[in-house]
């Protein structure tokens, strides 16, 4: 079964933009390919994109699933360590402007909280006092709140 070979084709060295440098025939015959048989058997016999002989399983794809899951949490896991251990380095206003930071990117509504533990700090250095205790540990239940991820805790 012969191809009908197309109107025109360019000519060697040839110019498109001015309607010269055109052939009706191509430089080299058009190879004439049909499809065999069995692959157009199994064409015809694909009802779904995981009939076709190249699309990987529902297994395989699960599994793909999982270790990219137990990956993500290994990783997320040392990031969260790293940044604790980063922390420690940081004064109180530091961890908090970190704190907002984290919190805009995530959505999350902690003006409350901040705004309890500035009172928290503006009322001791008033006094001539050390920052409270209570002030940290408020400051580092809302950064385990932001180092939370519920996408990947659930795959522990």
């Amino acid at each position: 079964m012969a191809r009908k070979p197309a109107s025109r084709f360019l000519a060697p060295q040839g110019r498109a933009g001015n309607g010269h440098g055109y052939l009706n025939k191509p430089i080299r015959p058009l190879p004439e390919v049909a499809d065999h048989p069995d692959l157009v058997a199994k064409i015809a016999d694909a009802t779904h994109h995981c009939d076709e002989p190249e699309a990987p399983g529902p297994a395989i794809v699960d599994a793909i699933t999982d270790l990219a899951r137990t990956y993500d949490r290994i990783r997320y896991t040392a990031e969260i360590e790293a940044a604790q251990q980063s922390r420690r380095l940081l004064t109180i206003e530091q961890r908090m402007a970190d704190a907002q930071r984290r919190a805009k990117r995530r959505h999350a509504d902690i003006s409350g909280e901040m705004h309890a533990i500035k009172a928290m700090l503006a009322r001791a250095r008033s006094g001539g006092r050390t920052d409270p205790p209570a002030a940290h540990e408020r400051l580092e239940r809302i950064e385990a709140r932001l180092d939370y991820r519920h996408d990947l805790a659930d795959a522990a």
